[in-house]
């Protein structure tokens, strides 16, 4: 009877270990996922919408804790999404012994918004997360997002950042909304709906690309739509590329609008 129960102990022990073994074995070699973002806030100006793309996922990943700086919290007016709600980081009855400890959290909880709750991403899927905030154009600034990834029957905590209205999101958005591939469409569009402002670029001033001095009185005459996002204070090499985008799209619709205009 000793003998079987020794046995039944040992083949337990045995699969503790190699348990133990392969979870170790799966966190220490699982990749770490690949996070697509941006951060803009909406037309009215009232919302900060998140994009949130997780790649390199096999399972459903959930995010548990927002946090942003405190100064940028209130600069936006923000209040939690859906599904969360704001908790001060919290002490345990050990921690509490600890006076840096102590000290810690009681600095973070003064600079730091922390909203917590439940969103789950699942893997090569593009979610949108909305923050309500009155002046959603602020920034720009940063988000960190939080969350459980989950690794055979465990897990592991991960985060990333977010940064907020970064000016090459906000071309990237702003492009979006236009026909690139034809300029000359969205003129005809403009036309009826009778808007016959110029596109211009921001720079040192926003002006039109693709028109002549001679024919500068119409831009003032008629107006310019400026492209947000567009500036000469290029902040990486995507923000450099899109803002050639918005250039060329911006000269053949001057282009174009300047001919029928001077057909009229």
């Amino acid at each position: 009877m000793v003998k079987k129960i020794l046995i039944a102990m040992l083949a337990i022990a045995v699969l503790v270990v190699v348990y133990i073994g392969w979870f170790v074995f799966t966190a220490v070699t699982s990749k770490a996922p690949v996070v697509k973002t941006a951060g803009y806030a909406s037309d009215d100006g009232k919302t900060l919408s998140i994009e949130i793309i997780l790649s390199g996922i096999k399972r459903v990943a959930t995010i548990n804790e927002i946090t942003l700086s405190r100064i940028f919290a209130d600069s936006l007016h923000a209040l939690p999404p859906q599904g969360f709600e704001e908790k001060p980081l919290q002490l345990s009855k050990d921690e509490a012994a600890n006076p840096d400890t102590v000290k810690f959290v009681d600095k973070f909880n003064k600079e730091t918004v922390r909203w917590v709750g439940a969103f789950n991403l699942a893997p090569e899927k593009k979610y949108i997360i909305n923050i309500p905030a009155a002046s959603a154009n602020e920034g720009p600034g940063k988000i960190t997002f939080q969350y459980d990834e989950h690794v055979g029957m465990g897990g592991t905590i991960r985060s990333f950042d977010v940064s907020i209205n970064r000016s090459a999101d906000v071309l990237k958005k702003t492009l979006g909304s236009l026909n690139l591939e034809d300029p000359k469409k969205d003129v005809e569009k403009s036309v009826a709906n009778k808007d016959i402002r110029f596109v211009g670029i921001y720079g040192y001033s926003c002006s039109a690309p693709g028109i002549e001095e001679e024919y500068l009185s119409l831009t003032q005459k008629y107006g310019l739509r400026c492209l947000k996002g567009t500036s000469d204070n290029i902040e990486d090499d995507e923000h450099h590329r899109l803002i050639q985008t918005a250039i060329k799209y911006a000269e053949e619709y001057n282009i174009n609008l300047l001919k029928k205009l001077k057909a009229k």
